[in-house]
């Protein structure tokens, strides 16, 4: 019975472990368009924004805003700019939860386009009362001269 106990116990605790996944960060060429390497509630970019990241500098200060308050911090995923980049959509402060990233579209063309679509809380909506910062980072498969991210 105690042994019974004690490995529920060990299974409850593990279940509630704070540290996230960490996504593999890599992409084939040719294959997926893209993954998704953040999709959080807070992301600590506190204004709203959409753009694509060309180049290691602009990746290293993502990063280091990402693991302000973040603790294990994420690591900096290696990325060959000359064939693929990375997107950034963030909401900005929100005063509750509740608002997030629902899915992404993706056209092909001359020109890649990328549709963010986000969801808000309708007013009769139970949400965390805290500020929030949600925000989605992708890697795409694409350079960034060749993508337009639009945010729905």
């Amino acid at each position: 019975m105690k042994t019974c106990l004690l490995a529920l116990s060990l299974i409850s605790l593990s279940s509630c472990c704070s540290k996230k996944e960490l996504v593999n960060q890599t992409l084939k060429s040719g294959g997926e368009d893209f993954i998704t390497i953040l999709k959080e509630s807070i992301t600590n970019i506190t204004e709203e924004s959409a753009y694509v990241i060309d180049n290691e500098k602009e990746l290293v200060a993502l990063y280091e805003q990402l693991n302000e308050t973040r603790s294990p911090h994420l690591e900096l995923p290696v990325i060959d700019f000359k064939k693929q980049s990375v997107i950034v959509a963030a909401m900005g402060q929100k005063s509750t939860g509740g608002f997030s990233f629902t899915k992404v579209k993706v056209n092909k063309s001359e020109v890649v386009k990328y549709i963010i679509y986000t969801q808000s809380p309708a007013p009769q909506d139970m949400v965390t009362m805290g500020m929030t910062t949600p925000g989605i980072v992708l890697l795409a498969n694409q350079p960034a001269d060749s993508i337009k991210v639009t945010v729905k």
